[in-house]
């Protein structure tokens, strides 16, 4: 099997991992892709309606965008974090030396 990613056929490790949702415990095998570390199922099911509940909607068709004001207020925010960051306070004892 390739990798589904990055299409190498080089996998570092294989992983069996048991269904405990629903209580089937059925076991599934994965591998991790020795290149770029992809997590994959090696053998994908026929039926994986029975691995999702029916009473949720796993539609991401609802997604509503934060406000302008929200989006302003992080976008902020992580300039002021990057500002202090990247430059030395005016408080700092490092002054240059005379």
């Amino acid at each position: 099997m390739a990798c589904r990613i990055c299409g190498v056929d080089e996998f570092s490790e294989r992983i069996t991992a048991r269904e405990m949702m629903f209580g089937s415990r059925e076991a599934f095998e994965y591998e991790r892709c020795g290149v770029c570390g992809t997590l994959q199922i090696v053998d994908i099911p026929d039926d994986l309606e029975r691995f999702y509940a029916s009473e949720v909607d796993y539609s991401f068709n609802n997604f509503v965008p934060d406000p302008l004001w929200k989006n302003l207020l992080k976008r902020w925010a992580a300039r002021t974090r990057f500002h202090s960051q990247n430059t030395k306070s005016p408080l700092s004892k490092n002054k240059p030396k005379r």
